[in-house]
């Protein structure tokens, strides 16, 4: 049985690249993060990048040393779920582990530390952020 997933509720939000869905997680008493469900578009508040170096760092060993293309979870965006949906408007923030360790604003390549709102849009590969929120 999946968890329950409620408007205010905190999240953990990756790409599925199988489903091509975004997998949003939800942190179960006594169980850990676990995921509530898939959604094909879904906007978060206050939202933090969390990475995972090591992971990252495994996948292009893979592509350098053996020329696999792994895939592993290895950054995803966490914050605050809201019903309230928002229009794909404002920078658009991607991730791509062969290339760089961290999200970043594919305009100007600087580093995305975080955003006060994040809108994870349908059938994209990539996030935005409102165009008025500071780097």
């Amino acid at each position: 049985m999946s968890p329950t997933l409620t408007d205010g509720m905190r999240v953990r939000v990756h790409l599925n690249l199988t489903r091509l869905t975004w997998s949003v997680m939800v942190k179960v008493k006594g169980k850990g993060w676990r995921l509530a469900r898939h959604m094909e578009s879904l906007t978060i508040l206050d939202a933090t990048p969390i990475y995972h170096t090591s992971r990252t760092h495994a996948i292009r060993r893979a592509w350098e040393e053996e020329g696999k293309k792994k895939r592993e979870i290895c950054a995803r965006l966490e914050g605050i779920y809201t019903e309230e949906s928002s229009k794909p408007s404002g920078r658009v923030v991607t991730f791509n582990p062969y290339r760089r360790d961290d999200f970043h604003h594919a305009d100007d390549s600087s580093t995305f530390t975080g955003a006060p709102m994040v809108h994870f849009p349908r059938g994209e590969r990539f996030v935005y952020t409102p165009s008025s929120t500071p780097q």
